[in-house]
């Protein structure tokens, strides 16, 4: 099958399997993946996860600027972290698109095998137009002779816990609600490229990160912990197209604080605390260092006050040079 990720030893082995878009992983998805640990388990069976590249949104409505929350190559870590020992990301495209809800059961799935168990959330949906439901694949499983699990969906702070709401969260950075949705604060990742040094001549240096999808984050700037080797830092960063540089092009660029090293072509690991204020188009270069002054001010200032409310989602290691004024 295309795209298959072998992540340990496979040979002679039976499954139980999951399938989804799992964008974000949240606390839902990581449900789904307890009950699949829990039956691999009992059947002493390997996991299997059955996915999309890509996401199937962008095939069938491509006129929508669909941000993910998390990058394919995050999506597959976190499959690997909870338990997966294959994965399939399968191709989804026009032809795919125009399946059956009976034909992908029978020509994607069936012939994994020996396949004891399909785990799956209340909500899933299959098939051309979403018509194969929950109860229609039970009745696909039980011809078949599989067992099916259908986990209920979960709650926080009395909302459904999904991958839209928490989208919708992140564009309106409400970065708590997001965490207590997904167990852990989010992040970006991106490895530090040459920019235009904007941010040096100004006296301000920024890493410019290369990232491999735009996040769900309106244009602004943010209060940030940064992860490099290992080790954590304040940071302010800024999302967005720099206006009063005439800069169409989005970037997201951070400002470590008290950080002096040359990291270019190295990984960070941006976890947002806090939306600062929105991107505004400033009128002198002065009034946009003032500015970016302030912002590091009060992420300073702030910090722990975030480190209180974000704590039950980040261990106390990564915390260990952030503190630095």
């Amino acid at each position: 099958m295309e795209g298959t990720l072998r992540l340990g030893s496979i040979d002679q082995a039976s499954w139980v399997a999951t399938i989804g878009n799992f964008d974000g992983f949240h606390l839902g998805h990581q449900h789904v993946f307890d009950k699949l640990r829990i039956a691999a388990r009992l059947y002493r069976s390997k996991i299997a996860v059955f996915s999309f590249s890509p996401h199937p949104i962008t095939v069938l409505k491509p006129e929508i600027d669909k941000r993910f929350i998390y990058s394919e190559n995050d999506k597959i870590r976190l499959f690997s972290d909870w338990g997966a020992d294959i994965i399939f990301m399968i191709d989804f495209n026009k032809e795919l698109s125009q399946m059956t809800a009976e034909q992908f059961f029978t020509e994607k799935l069936l012939p994994f095998h020996p396949l004891k168990k399909l785990v799956v959330g209340a909500d899933f949906c299959f098939g051309n137009h979403r018509q194969g439901s929950v109860a229609r694949l039970g009745e696909f499983c039980n011809h078949a002779g599989l067992e099916l699990e259908v986990v209920p969906l979960l709650q926080s702070d009395n909302r459904v816990i999904s991958s839209s709401v928490i989208r919708q969260l992140l564009q309106k950075g409400d970065f708590l609600s997001v965490s207590k949705m997904l167990g852990r604060m989010w992040s970006v990742r991106g490895k530090v490229v040459k920019g235009n040094m904007l941010g040096r001549k100004i006296g301000f240096p920024t890493a410019n990160l290369s990232l491999s999808h735009a996040p769900p984050l309106a244009y602004g700037s943010y209060a940030c912990l940064v992860k490099h080797r290992g080790q954590s830092w304040l940071a302010a960063a800024n999302y967005g197209i720099k206006p009063t540089f005439k800069d169409n092009k989005p970037t997201f660029e951070v400002h470590l604080l008290n950080f002096e090293f040359d990291i270019y072509n190295q990984e960070l690991q941006v976890f947002v605390l806090h939306k600062l204020r929105d991107e505004k188009k400033f009128t002198s270069l002065s009034d946009l260092k003032e500015a970016i002054r302030a912002d590091i001010n009060h992420v300073r200032n702030k910090f722990k006050v975030w480190q209180q409310k974000f704590s039950p989602y980040l261990l106390e290691k990564d915390y260990a040079n952030s503190c630095e004024s």
